[in-house]
Order: structure tokens, then C-alpha cells, then sequence
């Protein structure tokens, strides 16, 4: 999946936070269950009663929503 992505630095000299895990378990977990990722979120958060939970969309206009914060920016 990600084989071919180029190094952002040598290994163990610097730190970048990335999503790559996440992207890799969601992957793992579909091939897994034959369900989309998407739908698996939906299916164990209502389950839990969270029903007001979903996965982020860009695109999508949700009020309120909670945005990411660059730490470096504070630096």
C-alpha cells in the first residue's frame, strides 16, 4: 500500500505524524469483514448508542465539527 511512498527523513531522526496506520487497519479490517470501513464505523458506534458519531467527510458541512490543531504553529 505503501511501499512506494518516498521517506519524509531517514529513519529514527525525525517525526511526522501520518494517518498511515489508520489507512492500513481500515484496509486490513475490509478485506476482513467484506464490508466497507465506513460502514463497520456505523455499524460498532451505533451499537455503543453513539448514534450522533461518524467518520470525517471534507466535503460535507457538519456543524460544529471539531477541527485539527498544528501544534507547529504554536512553536
Amino acid at each position: 500500500m505503501f511501499k512506494d511512498d518516498d521517506l519524509i527523513a531517514k529513519p529514527g531522526t525525525k517525526f511526522s505524524y501520518t494517518t498511515h496506520g489508520f489507512t492500513l487497519v481500515s484496509a486490513v479490517l475490509e478485506k476482513a469483514s467484506g464490508k466497507e470501513f465506513k460502514k463497520l464505523v456505523e455499524d460498532l458506534t451505533f451499537q455503543l448508542g453513539m448514534r450522533h458519531t461518524t467518520l470525517d467527510v471534507n466535503k460535507r458541512v457538519i456543524p460544529n465539527r471539531a477541527k485539527q490543531v498544528n501544534a507547529l504553529l504554536f512553536r
